[in-house]
């Protein structure tokens, strides 16, 4: 009513959001929600995304495409022979044109040198050794001629190219219409993909993701960075605020942001974060009194501190929350020198080594195991694979949902390999042997 009243000629609407999935109860219903109210003037409006805060989203519009380069364990050219290959570059154009065979493992690549008139990519490791290629030579024959494979920099230290492609996940996805083909770069021979339901999807009024928890997302936050423990009250969550000021700027990147009661500043990290994820230069302006609490200005005072001492001003809100975390999450360390601990949730790709688990078993075998319930029965006792996964005539299981997989038949070994290839997320792995 009062927003009505003072400004008449805006827009008004109302969101709810989930900020406290717990709930807080009060006799009755557990509260999880709280509301935010947007006064819209002149011709502002909401910029959608990929995202519409309330159904599931892909985190990315574009999926992320493989490396061809094989990494982790059994990535040596030892491991698999028939992986080791030129990949055929054209370097003015940009684009892989093809491959070669395979060569002997007794023979050694002549790095530098160019095969059938190309710029030859070999399958060289971070270490300098020798590697060996994701997929066969044929196969990548065939990704290239639908334009599936993408050339990257040269890196100079392992004389060699990044080379990435589609894998058979996205492939499959491509053919069932989840992604969407929208360019082709004749030049690069590349295609461009998106995930179809990607495009500006309209923000909803109601927003129920588990970063706006301003309790994990605010409270946790302000902590770790002032280093102090509930050192602000009901802060809001950085994600939420993000994701406000996103929808208002998205094609805004030099917008100038006011926040004209700051609290512990919010407001500023949640700019600058945005503006490391979309290269914005957007601006914030805050503004903040230096405020003490009710329960801090007793207790100093009982030590004889009063309003405009230096101890007493150390404890306002500006000195010791708003402009600490100011500063610390621009720096990414605090005045001690000490860095900020923890990671920001966002949709960038990182690629992180992740520990696996190799597990033999040996107390059945498959002659023990010809029995669909008996495979069922194994699997049982172990976490990750459900049982409608295993079929009569199953050798291994392999799913693209869990995050463990299972050879029953350690003579189908090079098949559960070839499977495995694109199951990034797969962690446990256990062999019948």
């Amino acid at each position: 009513m009062l927003l009505e009243e003072i400004f008449p000629e805006t827009f008004l609407q109302m969101v709810t959001a989930v900020i406290n999935p717990k709930g807080v109860t009060q006799g009755r219903f557990s509260r999880v929600e709280e509301y935010l109210l947007f006064c819209f003037a002149g011709d502002a409006g909401v910029q959608g995304g990929d995202d519409d805060l309330l159904n599931p989203v892909n985190v990315s519009p574009r999926p992320r495409w493989k490396g061809l380069l094989r990494s982790g364990t059994n990535a040596r050219r030892a491991d698999r022979k028939n992986m080791f290959y030129p990949v055929l570059v054209d370097k003015k154009a940009g684009a892989v044109v093809g491959t070669g065979e395979p060569l002997p493992f007794e023979q050694q690549p002549q790095i530098g040198k160019k095969v059938d008139g190309y710029e030859a990519a070999w399958p060289i490791r971070t270490d300098g050794s020798l590697g060996h290629w994701g997929v066969g030579h044929q196969t990548l024959r065939k990704l290239i001629s639908k334009g599936y494979v993408s050339l990257g920099r040269f890196d100079p230290k392992r004389n060699t190219y990044g080379i990435t492609y589609l894998s058979q996940q996205l492939q499959q996805e491509i053919e069932s219409g989840k992604l969407e083909i929208i360019d082709f770069d004749e030049i690069k021979n590349v295609v461009d993909v998106v995930y179809a339901e990607s495009a500006a999807r309209k923000i909803k009024t109601v927003w129920h993701r588990s970063l706006h928890d301003a309790g994990a997302y605010g409270t946790d936050i302000v902590s770790k960075i002032v280093g102090q423990s509930r050192v602000f009250s009901f802060p809001k969550s950085l994600y939420a605020v993000r994701d406000t000021i996103a929808c208002l700027t998205r094609e805004k990147k030099d917008a100038l942001i006011l926040d004209f009661f700051a609290g512990s500043g919010t407001t500023l990290h949640a700019v600058n974060l945005l503006n490391d994820l979309d290269g914005g230069n957007r601006r914030c302006i805050m503004v903040t009194n230096n405020e003490v609490s009710e329960e801090d200005a007793k207790e100093i005072t009982k030590q004889g501190c009063f309003p405009g001492q230096k101890q007493w001003n150390s404890n306002g809100i500006c000195q010791a929350v708003t402009w600490p975390r100011s500063k610390y999450t621009i720096l990414g360390k605090r005045d001690d020198g000490s860095e900020l601990e923890g990671e920001y949730l966002t949709s960038k790709p990182v690629e992180k080594d992740k520990q696996r688990k190799v597990q033999q078993i040996g107390f059945t075998s498959i002659d023990d195991l010809k029995i669909a319930a008996r495979k069922k029965q194994l699997v049982a006792l172990i976490d990750g694979i459900p049982q409608s996964e295993v079929k009569k005539d199953s050798a291994f299981v392999v799913s693209e949902k869990h995050p463990a997989s299972i050879l029953f038949d350690d003579s189908q070994a090079d098949a559960w390999l070839e499977a495995l290839e694109d199951q990034e997320h797969i962690t446990d792995f256990y062999i019948i042997s």
